[in-house]
């Protein structure tokens, strides 16, 4: 699976004795399973065999450029989606793990990874247990794509692709139970980004504790995610996020006598607080709401959750409910509003909001996001003191009092995101941490 030169591993190539000796042996194993588990463990068996003896990857023996092996009645899936390896004789093999391959944050900063690693001329291979949208930008932009729906439950493949590789990246607490497979195998460095995720699982899961030392390092996405694990492993790290600023044909911020448009990006999910900013809108009053649009886009996670939005929503016509967007999409939106709301329960240090920061958005955030930390309320952001509805209407009354103010706030952002969260920067940190070579030169705007 991808490029995996000789030069940083052993040599990959199955010898006809051991390929003799895993034929008896999986012939007994056979013997003793039912035909749908044979077949099953036949199926990983093979290509297990082929990601260990083709350096380049089992996609070229495969007749078409995208090429899924799918099985309803044993509700397995296997893809394997093609990228261009690296010819240099200087380049390492990377395994990047995602939980999946959604719009949503953590699975963005997989992509921002595998770019600035492509870029430095290095190979990167990326699994996931889910396709989703950002499978086709990864592999345009030259990684290869596996998705294995049994990536994180122990996957002979996921363990076999480890092998051949250099380094790993696991991405979000999610993918622990392949720390702890490879972490043995090859330098596994663990990002985190989650913060009552986290906490839930480290607190009730002795497992996921005992396998935070499987990684060589931990990274957290904030100060926050990266304190409640020292509590377990004194040396984790903050590897703050970096971006491509997406500014695009992005309008000038008016200045009077303008609606506030609002947009509101993120999974529907309790944590992400979609019904604490529908109760704030319902506590406005008309001569506020007058001055109100607010559009809600994200997928469905919690479909309750979800449908008693609906029916808040229903009695709001200030008020749009989307579901998920591409990323074109998304940042035709976002550069389509005056101001992004983040009214997240917590969140370590959603995207989106450093999307707004980039784009000149005004930025609203609850306290317990962890961008209200790089932001000065009233200055280049605004910030609701708590994560509840009434906190969040008086924001939003705030904004609209100061709409004199939106260009220069939104400046403001702007510096703030530049100072703190540029790609380049983060592109240095990450190629200095991994000790990789450095032929990073920046990625072309797409």
């Amino acid at each position: 699976m991808g490029d995996f030169p000789v030069q940083h591993r052993k040599q990959t190539t199955i010898s006809v004795a051991l390929l003799e000796k895993s034929r008896r042996d999986a012939a007994r194993n056979l013997a003793r399973m039912s035909y749908r588990g044979a077949a099953l463990h036949f199926l990983r068996f093979f290509l297990s065999l082929l990601g260990r003896r083709f350096s380049n990857g089992i996609a070229k023996l495969l007749p078409t450029n995208t090429s899924e092996l799918l099985f309803d009645k044993f509700a397995v899936v296997l893809s394997v989606f093609a990228g261009s390896p690296s010819t240099s004789p200087g380049a390492s093999s990377v395994l990047i793990v995602s939980h999946d391959l959604s719009t949503s944050g953590a699975p963005k900063i997989v992509y921002e990874m595998a770019r600035i690693l492509i870029a430095a001329d290095h190979n990167v291979t990326v699994v996931s247990p889910l396709d989703g949208p950002f499978r086709p930008l990864l592999q345009q932009a030259g990684a290869t794509v596996v998705i294995d729906s049994e990536a994180l439950e122990g996957s002979a493949l996921v363990k076999n692709i480890a092998s051949a590789a250099d380094l790993a990246i696991c991405n979000t607490i999610v993918t622990h139970s392949v720390v702890k497979l490879i972490g043995s195998l090859l330098p596994t460095f663990w990002y985190l980004h989650e913060i009552s995720l986290v906490r839930d699982l480290l607190d009730r899961d002795p497992d996921v504790r005992a396998t935070l030392h499987s990684a060589k390092q931990i990274w957290a996405g904030s100060e926050p995610s990266a304190e409640l694990v020292r509590r377990y492993r004194s040396d984790v790290d903050v590897l703050g996020y970096g971006l491509e600023q997406i500014v695009g044909h992005a309008r000038p911020l008016p200045t009077k006598n303008s609606r506030l448009n609002v947009a509101v990006f993120g999974s529907f999910e309790p944590r992400k607080g979609q019904d604490l900013a529908l109760e704030a809108i319902s506590a406005l009053t008309t001569h506020y709401r007058s001055q109100l649009r607010v559009k809600f886009f994200g997928r469905i996670l919690f479909k309750d959750f979800y449908q008693d939005l609906v029916k808040r929503a229903a009695v709001l016509p200030e008020v749009e409910l989307h579901g998920e967007l591409a990323q074109d999409a998304y940042a035709s939106e976002l550069l389509a509003a005056d101001a992004i709301l983040v009214s997240s329960r917590d969140d370590t240090l959603p995207l989106v909001s450093l999307d707004a920061l980039g784009s000149g958005r005004i930025l609203l955030c609850t306290r317990t996001t962890g961008t209200s930390s790089f932001i000065t309320h009233g200055v280049s952001g605004f910030i609701a003191d708590s994560a509840d509805a009434a906190s969040i209407a008086t924001v939003l009354r705030e904004v609209i009092d100061h709409r004199s103010m939106w260009q220069k706030i939104g400046a403001a952002g702007q510096e703030v995101f530049l100072r703190n969260f540029s790609r380049a920067a983060f592109a240095k940190e990450l190629i200095s941490r991994l000790s990789l070579s450095d032929s990073y030169s920046g990625v072309a705007e797409t």
